[in-house]
């Protein structure tokens, strides 16, 4: 009886104006309603085509669990129905099948004139070729930056042979024209890097590799790599020794390693001549 009297509900909501139904039926983006019971009561023609079911076959049915069973379509229809998502807001769901679909799907219920909730829709935006161009511009952006490391650090060690005078003595301004491209290289270099980064976040790859270790010895091989750097800024820069061992922990080396360098190298940015880094 519950079930009937909602849907009656819904049913006056909708057809109160024959153009509103006309509009609904028109929109570009899927649409499907449920009453209380979860009952679907409302399928529009892009529903259809995202979902690959017709409407006669899902008005009217209750979205349980049996019904994944049929087929790979109505399983996708039971996968949006089940998206565990707060009222007006989307989540992204990709459909399994033939047809690989991403939509966008969002949730919004529906009320009547007192405010009371009836039922629920869920609208389906397909933003297939969005994602599309998500890929090709993360695809790109890894291309580009990993074309550019090679020439970089070519350019790189050359500066540094001319800095390190390897290939005849050279005059203060020379030098001072010299360090200032190679600082300007490694801020390129630099850039490259981050824009790995964000390709591979993007991409889903820029997870984490968690083990055992020691994190004095992490501290004191950066530190011996930074030393030459600091040298050259005329700084001084001091490594305190542990008064005990510590113990085994958990963590992503390589993460933290670069975590670990930003703050070490920002304290070396911002420290003036003559100044310590401890």
């Amino acid at each position: 009886a519950t079930a009937l009297v909602n849907t009656r509900l819904f049913s006056d909501l909708l057809t109160e104006k024959d153009k509103t139904l006309a509009t609904i039926q028109s929109l570009k983006d899927g649409l499907i309603m449920y009453d209380l019971n979860n009952r679907v009561i409302f399928f529009n023609p892009k529903a259809e085509e995202f979902l690959w079911l017709k409407a006669k076959e899902v008005i009217g049915k209750k979205i349980e669990e049996k019904l994944k069973t049929q087929s790979i379509y109505w399983q996708n229809l039971y996968n949006i129905n089940k998206i565990v998502q707060a009222e007006y807001t989307s989540k992204e769901y990709t459909t399994k099948g033939p047809q690989k679909l991403a939509l966008e799907v969002s949730y919004i219920p529906v009320r009547d004139q007192q405010y009371r909730k009836i039922g629920a829709m869920q609208i389906l935006r397909n933003i297939t070729k969005e994602k599309e161009l998500e890929l090709l511009k993360a695809s790109f952006v890894s291309t580009a930056s990993h074309q550019l490391r090679t020439p970089l650090s070519a350019i790189k060690w050359a500066l540094d042979t001319l800095i390190k005078e390897g290939l005849g003595r050279l005059n203060q301004k020379q030098k001072d024209l010299i360090r200032k491209t190679f600082a300007t290289n490694e801020r390129l270099i630099s850039l490259v890097a981050d824009l790995l980064d964000v390709s591979r976040i993007e991409e889903g790859r820029f997870g984490y590799n968690f083990s055992l270790g020691d994190l004095g010895k992490l501290v004191k091989k950066i530190f011996e790599e930074v030393k030459i750097d600091v040298k050259r800024r005329n700084l001084n820069f001091k490594l305190k020794e542990l008064t005990q061992t510590l113990p085994p922990i958990s963590f992503d080396t390589d993460k933290l390693d670069i975590a670990i360098r930003n703050v070490i190298d920002n304290a070396i940015k911002y420290t003036r001549p003559g100044g310590l880094v401890e």
